[in-house]
């Protein structure tokens, strides 16, 4: 394979599972070996009962933004609240449709 097709973004970790494929590399033996040190390998894993049962994933470890908005904001004091949480916004919401 041509390394210079895939960018950082293209990077994944796997997930401990019983499905995951690793690669033959240090990450494979690291991952082994800490499974191992719980008593654990793969097929630990699999379970009869699907609530149980970790297939496991690949997570990748830089994502890319995409359609990103931003505001450049600035305290007026040290007391502003620059990114109004969930309630602010439903008082708001709450006080916009008072009569």
């Amino acid at each position: 394979e041509d390394p210079t097709q895939y960018s950082v973004v293209d990077v994944v970790l796997p997930l401990p599972g019983f499905s995951v494929k690793f690669p033959e590399n240090e990450t494979k033996t690291i991952m082994m070996d800490l499974l191992k040190k719980d008593g654990l390998d793969l097929e630990s894993f699999r379970k009869k009962s699907k609530d149980y049962c970790l297939h496991g994933d690949y997570r990748h470890i830089i994502a890319k933004g995409k359609d990103v908005c931003w505001d450049l904001v600035k305290y007026k004091t040290n007391e502003d609240c620059l990114i109004p949480s969930q309630l602010d916004r439903l008082n708001k919401s709450a006080i916009d449709q008072s009569p």
